[in-house]
């Protein structure tokens, strides 16, 4: 039997950055999703919050429009890469809440690489990992997320946030002042970001850096937005703010 804890995460500073290549602060938090389970020719997986058992084959990759779709995504990737993993038969708790905005999807998906990863000895790296789930959920899942989730899951360290540059996954880890605490209020409000105007802003970002010849938002200034539509400007120039507002956090927390 093997066994595999995941953590959610939480992002101190760094919003709408990761997928223009930007800088982000997220930390890894104490609340996980468990994978438990043993070889199998197949897949079959119990969830304990949906109180239900989904199985399939490994040559039936398509789409269920459930929360199969993720592990059945990671299996998509790991072929892509060359990696043969058969089936798993286990069950899947934890005490992450789902569409509470703490990444439980790639907290899903990491957990399920790394059980997979250590249960057939595929010898992927963390960083890989990390990628390979970030197109698990673009590709496959069909959400347009940027990288930071995935990373600070997969590299996440205790007492720490993470510095990450997303545009070459640079990374620092910033110590957290003993005596700070980050508390986390859940509105009520499911997040669910493949139906959300987050898809809009992320087209709407790429079209401004293709526009102005830029690959991140880490090299565009305000003055580079002068003749763009009015929404376009003052959404790309908030990015180009927060960039700035990231790096300011990162050096008053060093000298903490």
């Amino acid at each position: 039997m093997y066994g595999v804890i995941s953590p959610g995460r939480v992002n101190l500073i760094g919003e709408h950055t990761d997928y223009t290549f930007g800088y982000v602060m997220p930390m890894a938090v104490n609340l996980y999703t468990v994978v438990e389970g043993e070889k199998s020719k197949f897949v079959e997986l119990y969830s304990e919050h949906f109180k239900e058992t989904r199985t399939f084959e490994l040559n039936n990759l398509e789409k269920e429009n459930s929360w199969i779709d993720y592990v059945k995504g990671i299996y998509k990737v790991l072929f892509g890469a060359g990696f043969r993993p058969e089936g798993i038969k286990g069950r899947i708790s934890g005490n992450l809440p789902i569409g509470a905005g703490l990444s439980s999807s790639a907290s899903f998906e990491l957990a399920t690489m790394e059980l997979l990863n250590e249960a057939y000895n595929l010898g992927i790296s963390r960083k890989e990992m990390a990628l390979l789930a970030q197109k698990a959920e673009n590709e496959f899942v069909g959400v347009p997320y940027g990288i930071m989730d995935q990373f600070v899951i997969a590299r996440g360290k205790e007492g720490h946030a993470m510095f990450i540059d997303t545009g070459n996954l640079h990374y620092e880890y910033i110590p957290l002042p003993k005596d700070m605490q980050v508390l986390v209020f859940y509105t009520g409000i499911k997040r669910e970001l493949a139906s959300s105007a987050y898809a809009d802003r992320k087209k709407m970002a790429e079209t401004i850096l293709k526009r102005i010849g830029r690959k991140s938002s880490k090299e565009v200034t305000e003055g580079d937005l002068r003749g763009l539509p009015e929404i376009y400007k003052r959404r790309f120039a908030y990015i180009i703010r927060e960039n700035e507002r990231v790096l300011k956090a990162k050096e008053v927390l060093k000298k903490r």
